[in-house]
């Protein structure tokens, strides 16, 4: 019998990366940019809500391109309910995914903070007031 591991470390690391770049260099640099850009408009908070069209796709992208790997296994285990594949799961969420995922991903977490101070920027008067000068 074969004793090939399901999916290395570094098969998955790969995946990661890849998922991993794509939040941070094109969904977290482009919320930040566009929530830079509505700072520019007399009311920031109405050209947020315009900018939610391209946000909202590129999250719902996000999401659905979650590691391919990952969704696997746990479609394997979901039908087959093997223990050392709900193992091979945990030891990759817990190193990959989690808590870690907040300082892997500072861009995006930073870009969505900025569009949602912007986009709630009706509230926040005095600080918006001092960003744009």
């Amino acid at each position: 019998m074969n004793n090939k591991p399901l999916i290395t470390d570094e098969e998955y690391a790969q995946e990661v990366k890849s998922h991993f770049d794509y939040l941070n260099w094109v969904f977290g640099a482009s919320t930040t940019f566009l929530a830079i850009a509505c700072l520019q408009f007399p009311t920031p908070s109405r050209a947020a809500i315009l900018c939610l069209g391209a946000i909202i796709p590129m999250y719902i992208y996000a999401f659905s391109s979650f590691p391919v790997s990952l969704k696997v296994l746990r479609k394997l285990y979901a039908e087959t309910k093997d223990e050392n594949v709900k193992k091979i799961i945990q030891h990759l969420e817990k190193k990959y995914h989690g808590w870690n995922v907040i300082f892997t991903n500072f861009i995006l977490w930073f870009g969505l903070a900025l569009f949602l101070f912007v986009l709630a920027s009706d509230l926040f008067q005095g600080p918006l007031q001092w960003i744009k000068t």
